[in-house]
């Protein structure tokens, strides 16, 4: 006779991925700002030029604008969690100013793609065949939506000053030194003067500054011991045996 035997559920330890977290975030903490830093110094544009020169000069050099974009994405994709990762590295020290930070740099980092509406269209100009006059009138079409004028403000004064209250908030908090907390504090003042005077060699500093802003938070995170970055997993995994 034979015996059928059913089924076992056994309890396996849920895997720990707190340290591998932590390492993570760090890496990515200062992966956007360096994005922005070298983005900003290679536009083959000013950003007090008129929309009609900006498009002009992207078509004129396609190479430095291609760059541009490709360095575009890689701060979008990495400028909310490296900033998130820094939020909760302060938000036990300094609970109000991190959350002032996060409704400040967390919405202006995601308005990004407004500022750069003009880098995509202009780019038509020198991968297609097309009027550049008529690229242009369509780029300051564009740049007046409200959709597009709202979002680029909410990132103008949302990343300046969510950078200086971050860094007011990872110095409450004691997590990072204090210089480290200066730089990132002055860095976008600095990139806000770039911007307004088309210095590409100043926005290269200032957003050079953030990225070393930054690398202070991760080398805490690095340093933070895992009870104190995130919970330990507490729900088994379980698998079928027979």
């Amino acid at each position: 006779m034979s015996v059928i035997t059913q089924p076992s559920l056994q309890a396996l330890p849920a895997r720990d991925l707190r340290t591998a977290s932590r390492w993570f975030a760090a890496v990515l903490m200062s992966v956007g700002p360096l994005a922005v830093a070298v983005l900003r110094f290679a536009m083959p544009y000013n950003t007090t030029d008129s929309v009609p020169t900006t498009v002009a000069k992207i078509a004129t050099h396609p190479s430095s604008e291609g760059l541009v974009l490709w360095l575009s994405l890689i701060a979008t994709l990495t400028l909310v969690p490296g900033a998130l990762a820094a939020i909760k590295l302060s938000s036990r020290g300094a609970p109000i100013l991190s959350a002032t930070a996060a409704l400040l740099i967390v919405p202006a980092y995601l308005s990004l793609y407004a500022v750069g509406l003009v880098d995509y269209i202009g780019m038509s100009v020198s991968a297609h065949t097309v009027d550049a006059a008529a690229v242009a009138r369509i780029a300051e079409y564009v740049n007046q939506l409200p959709t597009t004028t709202i979002p680029t403000n909410i990132f103008v004064v949302g990343h300046v000053f969510g950078s200086i209250v971050l860094a007011v908030a990872l110095w409450r908090s004691r997590r990072v030194q204090l210089v480290g907390c200066l730089v990132l504090g002055v860095s976008q003042p600095i990139h806000f003067a770039a911007a307004v005077t088309g210095n590409h060699v100043l926005d290269l500093v200032g957003w050079t500054m953030t990225a070393v802003g930054m690398a202070f938070a991760a080398l805490a995170v690095i340093a933070l011991p895992d009870d104190e970055w995130s919970l330990p997993p507490t729900t088994p995994v379980t698998r079928t045996t027979r």
